[in-house]
């Protein structure tokens, strides 16, 4: 039953997990993720949960959250939920070939921005 909850999906293939991440719900994210929710789901545009935390101006993050809350879901995303630092896809979308770098430079935070590369330049990458 908790599994079929995790799967359910909006109209456009989104989950809870994707507007956790949108949203900069970092505690929430992680609670899906401790309840067994996939990084790797895709929407119809071809969108992860990783997306969605990486540029948060592009989707559904409050203008009014705490600073640092995006950042906060990123790096949870990373660190406890495995999420592909430079993650592509966006298949079928405007910015299709684009990485999360791509969106988060357009879209997100310097800070964001330094956090994914610093990861993406860490041995063992």
């Amino acid at each position: 039953e908790g599994q079929s909850d995790l799967a359910a999906v909006d109209k456009l293939g989104r989950d809870a997990l994707m507007w956790g991440a949108g949203m900069a719900e970092t505690e929430l994210v992680r609670c899906l993720l401790k309840a067994g929710a996939s990084v790797t789901t895709r929407c119809q545009d071809g969108l992860s949960p990783f997306h969605y935390a990486t540029a948060p101006l592009m989707f559904y993050s409050r203008p009014n959250r705490a600073e640092g809350a995006a950042l906060a879901t990123v790096k949870c995303l990373v660190e406890e939920g495995g999420a592909n630092v430079l993650q592509s896809g966006l298949v079928g979308h405007r910015f299709g070939g684009w990485n999360t770098l791509h969106t988060t430079a357009v879209f997100g935070s310097v800070e964001i921005a330094q956090y994914l590369v610093q990861k993406a330049a860490a041995p063992g990458f």
